[in-house]
């Protein structure tokens, strides 16, 4: 065998690994991750204080929106009855939108998420109940 058709078969033979190689470290189209969290609302008492039963409370049936980076539907994902969520999704950007709960003033805005290859960190999403705190006028003698 003449060097040059060494030389050949040894560059196809690298050629070949590079390319195995490349398309390996590549993100499998169907892989995917799990965004998860909970939806909560709060305050639950007027003048928050440190005590038992003032918490944030989770919120049951609160539907959030998935979208893509192009502002497309790509699912709806409905909070459990102690408001924990869960979805698959491929890695990218995403947009979650929570949409209004009846009985709670305030819904949150939309949240910019990236899912990544390996994990998401849990996330929360945030109601607003409407509760104040009513705070009296100073004493005046």
């Amino acid at each position: 065998m003449s060097i040059m058709v060494l030389v050949r078969l040894c560059l196809i033979f690298v050629a070949a690994l590079l390319i195995a190689c490349c398309t390996a470290v590549g993100v499998d189209d169907g892989e995917q991750v799990t965004l998860s969290g909970q939806v909560i609302a709060g305050p639950a008492c007027p003048d928050q204080i440190d005590s038992s039963g003032c918490e944030d409370q989770p919120v049951e049936s609160a539907v959030l929106i998935v979208r893509d980076s192009e502002g497309q539907e790509v699912t709806r994902v409905t909070s459990d009855a102690n408001g924990q969520f869960s979805v698959q999704l491929q890695p990218g950007r995403y947009y979650l939108e929570p949409m209004p709960v009846q009985g709670l003033l305030g819904t949150p805005g939309e949240l910019e998420i990236v899912v990544e290859q390996m994990s998401v960190a849990p996330i929360t999403i945030e109601y607003d109940t409407g509760i104040r705190s009513i705070t009296s006028p100073p004493l005046t003698e």
